[in-house]
């Protein structure tokens, strides 16, 4: 159907050139004739021109079908160089062949791969200026950063591979970039700041660029750069840090001094006021400050070494430490006042002072034992002692008992922390704790079997006294005793304070009640009797019952009315 069309179209263009030849020649042929029958040419003249015209026109159409012919092998020409472009760019560019339509013309084929030719073209200059513009990128970062490019080999253009490779590279790289500007700008902003504080000449320094404004759009931010520049910061700390413990010790010595000098806070504030922060500045002026009132102090020795004997005394006392331990330091009972002596006294001060920090929660807790264990003792003295139940106020006895409890409850904890403790120290320290001269493990040991035999003692005592009370009484009979006194003295037949029970469990030990006894045999057996008021009641059961019961209190009750 396309050949028959073809066909078609070429009998139709060759009868249309024909046509139109039809009708433009006899028009310019009768023009010719008329002109040339005004000109009165002859006709053999007329004849050669007629020659003339149509070889004119011959070769005028000669012409014309030779440019046609020249530009048809033209478009084949292009469109085979077209076509080997596009292969071996399509190739370059990583793109499949180009491949034409079949039932294309030759100028529509020439004009398809002339235009896709014009588009891959396209398509390599704006890749080659893609890849112009990343490799630009990749090598300001790269020396930003002091890193190497992105290792690659291209031909005549990159690939596309080869482009997105680059493309993240330079994301990987802005993004070490990024955190690498965050670190430099801390520590850029510390390390300014220290060398203000420190008075450090930047232009002294490993890194004076870092002053610089530009310094965080320059400054190369490597990996090493950074570490550098974080160990420069971490020296920097540390120089602070000491320059602030040599300020502090300096401060505290002088106020030492101004103590021991009587210095009037006058000239304190005064010097307080010009010596502010830990600046090189400062420590200078406290150097001086101090060196001023050490070559005052040197007139003062005798005056400083009292004062600071007080302290040791304290110290010592605060360690608990023995005699023997205290007699031990010899310049403290010397009376030669000399700087030495002052040097040795002021060593031993720091010496005491460091050890007490060292084991502040030992000495903590054995204030807190003595304390307890001191309590504990005073209670068990009272309860020895008959004559605090006829004292008894406001329940007091009672408050006594349950203070006595807790402290009995709570010192065993302590002692165990603190057995702990010292214990942990002894092996540290390959040595034995001493409190005033003791081994304290050993005396708190002692201290408890001491209280268990005296209690032990305590209790066999009361019951042999108890029995030689009853015995005598068997032998002469009880004593008769007044009761016109002890009725005065109590409102109620029963006092509160009367009735509480001792706690065997505690340790405490038990009160005779012989007195109680013999009192109320002397009342029923007394045939004259002290009150007009009192009535000797017949023995009865219940009378025997509250008699037994009598025997077992702890306590002496007061006389029957």
């Amino acid at each position: 159907m396309n050949v028959e069309y073809l066909v078609y179209n070429e009998i139709c263009s060759t009868q249309l050139i024909l046509e139109k030849f039809t009708k433009i020649a006899p028009e310019f042929t009768e023009r010719l004739q008329s002109i040339w029958k005004e000109m009165g040419i002859s006709a053999n003249t007329q004849h050669d021109r007629i020659q003339a015209v149509v070889s004119y026109i011959q070769e005028l159409l000669s012409d014309m079908v030779t440019d046609e012919e020249n530009l048809l092998k033209e478009l084949i020409k292009n469109t085979e160089r077209y076509d080997d472009e596009l292969s071996s760019l399509a190739q370059v560019l990583g793109l499949p062949p180009y491949e034409a339509k079949d039932n294309m013309s030759l100028i529509e084929k020439e004009k398809g791969l002339r235009t896709k030719l014009d588009a891959l073209n396209l398509e390599k200059h704006e890749r080659m200026k893609m890849y112009k513009n990343l490799r630009e990128q990749e090598e300001a970062l790269c020396k930003r950063l002091a890193l190497p490019p992105h290792d690659m080999s291209i031909g005549e253009l990159p690939t596309a591979t080869q482009v997105k490779e680059i493309e993240a590279n330079i994301n990987y790289m802005e993004k070490e970039l990024a955190q690498a500007k965050i670190q430099f700008q801390y520590a850029r902003q510390t390390i300014l700041k220290l060398w203000e504080e420190l008075e450090i000449d930047s232009t002294e320094t490993k890194f004076p660029e870092i002053a610089s404004d530009k310094a965080e759009e320059t400054f190369v931010l490597s990996k090493v750069n950074l570490r550098q520049l974080k160990e420069h910061l971490n020296k920097l700390e540390k120089q602070q840090e000491e320059d602030r413990q040599q300020c502090l010790e300096l401060l505290k010595k002088l106020k030492s001094l101004w103590v021991k000098l009587e210095i009037n806070e006058k000239d304190q504030c005064a010097f307080k006021e010009n010596c502010v922060g830990s600046r090189p500045s400062a420590i200078q002026k406290l150097k001086s400050e101090v060196d001023k009132y050490e070559r005052m102090k040197l007139k003062y020795m005798e005056k400083f070494i009292l004062a600071l004997r007080k302290e040791l005394t304290q110290l010592w006392d605060k360690c608990y430490f023995g005699e023997d331990e205290r007699n031990g330091f010899v310049p403290a009972f010397d009376e030669d006042y000399t700087e030495e002596s002052l040097n040795l006294h002021e060593h031993q001060i720091g010496v005491l002072r460091g050890y007490y920090e060292d084991n502040k929660g030992i000495f903590k807790l054995v204030e807190k034992r003595e304390m307890m264990w001191r309590r504990l003792m005073e209670f068990e003295n009272k309860e020895n002692d008959p004559a605090r139940l006829f004292t008894n106020r406001g329940g007091a006895l009672l408050k006594e008992l349950k203070m006595k409890n807790a402290v009995e409850k709570g010192l065993p904890k302590v002692e165990q922390d603190l057995k702990r403790m010292i214990e942990v120290w002894q092996e540290e320290n390959e040595g034995f704790f001493f409190v005033n001269g003791n081994k304290y493990l050993d005396l708190i040991k002692t201290q408890q079997e001491n209280r268990k035999r005296e209690k032990s003692l305590l209790k066999l005592g009361k019951q042999k006294e108890k029995k030689a009370e009853i015995a005598k009484e068997m032998v002469y009979g009880s004593k008769p005793v007044a009761l016109a006194n002890r009725a005065g003295k109590y409102n109620s037949k029963y006092p509160n304070h009367c009735k509480r029970k001792r706690d065997d469990k505690s340790g405490s030990s038990t009160i005779s009640m012989t007195s109680s006894s013999s009192l109320l045999l002397s009342q029923c057996s007394s045939p004259t009797p002290v009150s007009t008021n009192f009535k000797c009641k017949k023995k009865t059961r219940n009378s025997r019952r509250l008699s037994s019961k009598i025997k077992k209190h702890p306590f002496p009750l007061p006389a029957l009315k």
